[in-house]
Protein backbone atom coordinates (compact mmCIF):
# COMPACT_ATOMS: atom_id res chain seq x y z
CA UNK A 1 0.00 0.00 0.00
CA UNK A 2 2.48 2.10 0.79
CA UNK A 3 3.63 2.34 -2.90
CA UNK A 4 0.03 3.42 -4.07
CA UNK A 5 0.42 6.06 -1.37
CA UNK A 6 3.66 7.40 -2.95
CA UNK A 7 2.15 7.56 -6.32
CA UNK A 8 -1.23 9.12 -5.52
CA UNK A 9 0.13 11.63 -2.53
CA UNK A 10 1.64 13.81 -5.72
CA UNK A 11 -1.31 13.85 -7.69
CA UNK A 12 -4.54 13.96 -5.20
CA UNK A 13 -2.86 15.53 -2.19
CA UNK A 14 -1.93 13.78 1.42
CA UNK A 15 -5.52 13.88 2.73
CA UNK A 16 -7.30 12.96 -0.57
CA UNK A 17 -5.02 10.04 -0.73
CA UNK A 18 -5.43 9.01 2.79
CA UNK A 19 -8.84 9.44 2.80
CA UNK A 20 -8.85 6.94 -0.54
CA UNK A 21 -6.79 4.57 1.24
CA UNK A 22 -8.79 4.26 3.93
CA UNK A 23 -12.30 3.83 1.87
CA UNK A 24 -10.34 1.17 -0.10
CA UNK A 25 -9.38 -0.17 2.99
CA UNK A 26 -12.69 -0.04 4.79
CA UNK A 27 -14.48 -1.44 1.54
CA UNK A 28 -12.17 -4.47 1.34
CA UNK A 29 -12.49 -5.25 4.80
CA UNK A 30 -16.50 -5.52 4.62
CA UNK A 31 -16.22 -6.89 1.34
CA UNK A 32 -14.07 -9.66 2.56
CA UNK A 33 -16.31 -9.87 5.84
CA UNK A 34 -19.63 -10.60 4.13
CA UNK A 35 -17.83 -12.92 1.53
CA UNK A 36 -16.63 -14.84 5.26
CA UNK A 37 -20.21 -15.00 6.38
CA UNK A 38 -21.19 -16.64 3.20
CA UNK A 39 -18.71 -18.96 2.85
CA UNK A 40 -19.08 -22.74 4.12
CA UNK A 41 -16.22 -23.88 6.95
CA UNK A 42 -15.44 -27.63 7.15
CA UNK A 43 -17.70 -27.18 10.35
CA UNK A 44 -20.39 -26.67 8.51
CA UNK A 45 -19.97 -28.87 5.90
CA UNK A 46 -19.54 -31.53 8.94
CA UNK A 47 -22.75 -30.74 10.13
CA UNK A 48 -24.38 -30.53 6.84
CA UNK A 49 -22.79 -34.37 6.15
CA UNK A 50 -24.17 -35.31 9.41
CA UNK A 51 -27.81 -33.74 8.60
CA UNK A 52 -27.78 -35.21 4.86
CA UNK A 53 -27.28 -38.34 6.40
CA UNK A 54 -29.37 -38.49 9.38
CA UNK A 55 -32.50 -37.63 6.58
CA UNK A 56 -30.82 -40.06 4.38
CA UNK A 57 -31.87 -42.77 6.85
CA UNK A 58 -35.33 -41.09 8.21
CA UNK A 59 -35.76 -41.45 4.44
CA UNK A 60 -34.66 -44.91 4.24
CA UNK A 61 -36.43 -45.86 7.24
CA UNK A 62 -39.75 -44.13 5.77
CA UNK A 63 -39.04 -46.16 2.21
CA UNK A 64 -38.24 -49.68 3.99
CA UNK A 65 -42.06 -49.37 6.03
CA UNK A 66 -43.78 -48.58 2.66
CA UNK A 67 -41.94 -51.36 1.24
CA UNK A 68 -42.94 -53.85 3.64
CA UNK A 69 -46.36 -52.15 3.91
CA UNK A 70 -46.93 -52.50 -0.42
CA UNK A 71 -45.30 -56.39 0.28
CA UNK A 72 -47.91 -57.41 2.35
CA UNK A 73 -50.46 -55.85 0.14
CA UNK A 74 -49.35 -57.64 -2.68
CA UNK A 75 -49.10 -60.64 -0.61
CA UNK A 76 -52.92 -60.09 0.20
CA UNK A 77 -53.56 -59.38 -2.90
CA UNK A 78 -52.19 -62.48 -4.05
CA UNK A 79 -53.90 -64.52 -1.29
CA UNK A 80 -57.43 -62.98 -2.35
CA UNK A 81 -56.79 -63.12 -5.79
CA UNK A 82 -56.26 -66.85 -5.49
CA UNK A 83 -59.29 -67.47 -3.39
CA UNK A 84 -61.43 -66.01 -6.00
CA UNK A 85 -59.57 -67.81 -8.88
CA UNK A 86 -60.35 -71.16 -6.50
CA UNK A 87 -63.83 -69.91 -6.45
CA UNK A 88 -64.29 -69.45 -9.82
CA UNK A 89 -62.81 -72.70 -10.66
CA UNK A 90 -65.20 -74.34 -8.72
CA UNK A 91 -68.16 -72.45 -10.62
CA UNK A 92 -67.42 -73.09 -14.29
CA UNK A 93 -66.77 -77.16 -12.51
CA UNK A 94 -70.20 -76.83 -11.44
CA UNK A 95 -71.24 -75.31 -14.70
CA UNK A 96 -69.52 -78.02 -16.57
CA UNK A 97 -70.33 -80.95 -15.17
CA UNK A 98 -74.43 -79.69 -15.17
CA UNK A 99 -73.61 -78.63 -18.71
CA UNK A 100 -72.57 -82.41 -19.41
CA UNK A 101 -75.47 -83.85 -17.74
CA UNK A 102 -77.78 -81.56 -19.88
CA UNK A 103 -75.78 -82.66 -22.80
CA UNK A 104 -76.43 -86.55 -21.85
CA UNK A 105 -80.01 -86.11 -20.81
CA UNK A 106 -80.55 -84.45 -24.39
CA UNK A 107 -78.16 -87.15 -26.53
CA UNK A 108 -80.22 -90.20 -24.36
CA UNK A 109 -84.10 -88.24 -25.44
CA UNK A 110 -82.81 -87.83 -28.38
CA UNK A 111 -82.05 -91.54 -28.95
CA UNK A 112 -85.70 -92.82 -27.44
CA UNK A 113 -87.09 -90.45 -30.02
CA UNK A 114 -85.02 -91.84 -33.13
CA UNK A 115 -85.62 -95.64 -31.89
CA UNK A 116 -88.88 -94.51 -31.63
CA UNK A 117 -89.62 -92.67 -34.56
CA UNK A 118 -87.46 -96.36 -36.31
CA UNK A 119 -90.48 -98.52 -35.11
CA UNK A 120 -93.04 -96.04 -35.92
CA UNK A 121 -92.00 -96.11 -39.15
CA UNK A 122 -91.48 -100.02 -39.26
CA UNK A 123 -95.17 -100.24 -38.18
CA UNK A 124 -96.43 -97.86 -41.06
CA UNK A 125 -94.27 -100.08 -43.45
CA UNK A 126 -95.78 -103.03 -42.21
CA UNK A 127 -99.33 -101.97 -42.55
CA UNK A 128 -98.45 -100.16 -45.86
CA UNK A 129 -96.97 -103.80 -47.07
CA UNK A 130 -99.80 -105.92 -45.51
CA UNK A 131 -102.65 -103.44 -47.34
CA UNK A 132 -100.79 -103.70 -50.79
CA UNK A 133 -100.45 -107.43 -50.38
CA UNK A 134 -104.17 -107.69 -49.93
CA UNK A 135 -105.04 -104.93 -52.18
CA UNK A 136 -102.72 -106.75 -55.12
CA UNK A 137 -104.55 -110.33 -54.13
CA UNK A 138 -108.11 -109.25 -53.89
CA UNK A 139 -107.63 -107.31 -57.42
CA UNK A 140 -105.97 -111.01 -58.54
CA UNK A 141 -109.20 -113.12 -57.23
CA UNK A 142 -111.17 -110.44 -59.18
CA UNK A 143 -109.54 -111.04 -62.02
CA UNK A 144 -109.84 -114.55 -62.37
CA UNK A 145 -113.48 -114.86 -61.15
CA UNK A 146 -114.54 -113.08 -64.91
Amino acid sequence: MSRLYELLVPKLGKEATESLINFTDNKISSELESNTKTLVTREDLGRFEIASREELAKTEARLDIKLTATRENLARLEIATREELAKTEARLDTKITATREDLLNFKASLEAKIIESKAETIKWMFIFWVGQVLATTGSILLFFKR
